[in-house]
Order: structure tokens, then sequence, then C-alpha cells
């Protein structure tokens, strides 16, 4: 997963790599494990996706493992160099009440699925509805 991937955004390298995060997730099946290259990813973007859609989420499936903290092409994980960040801000920065609700889900998952190497930030549970 790499936004700057330039090959077929398909997966399978990180030449070839997905550009946006939901549609990683959205291909990924239990066991496999998402690795993401630095950069801000936001859960309004991707196929299928409404742009500036509050409701968006990264979500997250039962056995799938995502880490960030690569460096952008492949290379060793480093999360202090890569930061790898999970943004909310879907609309402008400076207003918050347009920020999404939730900017990562996981339900009903086990511990084999895991999160790991970066920072979720910019959300804004102001709604009403599931928490």
């Amino acid at each position: 997963m790499d936004s700057t991937a330039l090959g077929l955004n398909n997966g399978t390298s990180w030449f070839n790599a997905f550009t946006k995060l939901q549609d990683a997730l959205n291909n990924a099946s239990a066991c496999d494990t998402i690795f993401v290259a630095k950069g801000t990813y936001y859960p309004d973007e991707g196929i299928g996706m409404v742009n500036d859609d509050r409701g968006a989420s990264f979500n997250i499936s039962d056995s799938v493992v995502v880490l960030g903290g690569f460096p952008s092409g492949g290379g060793p994980r480093d999360r202090m160099a890569n930061l790898t960040l999970l943004s909310g801000a879907i609309g402008p920065m400076a207003d918050t009440s347009d920020n999404s609700y939730q900017v990562v889900r996981m339900e009903d998952v086990s511990a084999l699925t895991q999160l790991d190497g970066f920072t979720i930030s910019f959300g804004n549970a102001n709604g009403t509805g599931r928490t």
C-alpha cells in the first residue's frame, strides 16, 4: 500500500501497490498482511467511497494485519522515520465539524487482527448512533 505507486495498483508488489488504503482493506482476506508506506490516508478515499462522507471509516476485518511505517517503494520498516497517518480530516483542515465520526473500526475481531505503526487523528464522534 503506497499512495505514490505507479504500477497496476492491485497490491501484488510495492510497484503495483494499492494507492488508497480502503482499496487494500476491501481486497484483504483473513490472514493477509497489508504493508503501508509513509503518508496520510483518509477513510473517504478509494473505489466506491464518497468524498467527505463523515460515516467513512477504515474497517479492518478479522485476522487482517495492517502495518504502517514503511518507506515509499518498500524497504525496511521504520515507524519513526516513515510516519503513517490515518486522518479523519476529510474536509477543510480548519473545520473539525466535518471530520469522520470514527477513523478506524474493528468489530468482532480476534487477537490475530492487528493495526500497528500508525498515528490516528482528527476523528470527531459528535453524532448519534453506534459507538
